[in-house]
């Protein structure tokens, strides 16, 4: 099985898995290994961005300036990295309003939908549809007229995907889901654990070291594709997945602003990946599973504890009530 290759910076093929092996994303570009595409499916939540140097020039607070960096130079080179910040929604709307970028990330699992909105210089793109919906306008000059094709082709659509292409036009390809990502990664990094990432960067960059003369290779392979399946070195078969140009307009209920026209896209996907886990992210977990059990088993502890004393208590209660009783019949 072939293993992932994450050069950061250049490439990442990861199927991005706890653990096994699965279809891997080609990403590439200056945030290919650094960032993932948002799993938005795990959403419930809206999130408020803008651009970091806005923030800091409004003095608003952002989560890494109270943390002390200096001993983990590869933690503060990701986080230099991160080009959006997470704020709340009132400092958000307040730097649109003076012309600031305002990015907004929403989606609801309970419900298979969300959308994206973004105020620059004034004007505001906004979209809001449920998956279904969405994928049926993406490929409403696409669909087949029989049934079972039709569910496979909006079944191939990945909706993460489509929310990184609707952005990148909003944005006209300034941001994505990766600096999305890298925003929030940075709005949580606990103060405990930034040894450990340090080690984990550190891993990884010296494997990414080694990777990286297979991951040139891969990407000049890349570049001459002329088909569509393409013999990878070292990963074995790739196809190119390609996604329609599409508009979004105020045609559609759920649209808001300017026509806006989402380029066509096309990725590339590795048939099956061995996925790569840090040793330093694997002890990280166990450590907080480890954790977690002394926390339940304290809590137990305490539990039973105090039940003991209520039954303690309950048995002095019968035995003072049985003396009282017995001197008044006395």
């Amino acid at each position: 099985m072939p293993e992932a290759v994450i050069v950061p910076g250049l490439l990442a093929i990861d199927p991005q898995l706890w653990e096994g092996s699965g279809p891997a994303l080609v990403q590439r570009g200056p945030l290919a290994g650094y960032a993932e595409l948002v799993d938005l499916y795990d959403w419930k939540s809206t999130y408020t961005f803008v651009r970091r140097e806005a923030a800091e020039r409004a003095g608003i607070p952002i989560a890494t300036e109270v943390l002390n960096l200096d001993p983990t130079p590869r933690v503060a080179a990701q986080v230099q990295r991160a080009a959006l910040a997470l704020v709340a929604p009132h400092d958000a709307e307040r730097l649109a309003k003076s012309g600031e970028l305002l990015v907004e990330v929403s989606y609801h699992r309970s419900v298979d939908g969300g959308g994206l909105r973004v105020v620059r210089g004034g004007t505001t793109t906004a979209m809001q549809l449920v998956d279904h919906d969405l994928k049926l306008l993406v490929l409403q000059d696409a669909l087949p007229d029989e049934d079972d094709a039709q569910d496979d082709l909006l079944d191939s659509l990945s909706i993460p995907a489509l929310y990184d292409a609707v952005l990148r036009a909003m944005t006209q390809e300034e941001f994505s889901l990766l600096d999305v990502d890298l925003a929030l990664w940075c709005s949580t990094l606990p103060e405990q654990d930034l040894d450990s990432l340090e080690r984990e960067l550190q891993e990884i960059e010296a494997r990414a070291n080694a990777q990286r003369p297979l991951a040139e290779a891969i990407v000049a392979a890349l570049d001459s594709a002329a088909g569509d399946a393409l013999e990878l070195p070292e990963l074995g078969s790739a196809a190119r997945e390609r996604t329609p140009s599409f508009t979004l307009s105020d045609a559609h209920v759920d649209y808001t602003g300017p026509s806006l026209t989402v380029p066509a896209t096309e990725v590339w996907r590795v048939a099956d990946v061995q996925a790569y886990m840090p040793k330093e992210r694997l002890a990280r977990i166990e450590r907080f599973r480890q954790e977690r059990k002394a926390q339940r088993t304290e809590a137990a502890e305490k539990e039973q504890e105090n039940r003991t004393l209520m039954f303690v208590g309950l048995g002095v209660a019968v035995v003072i009530i049985g003396v009282v009783v017995a001197l008044g019949l006395r």
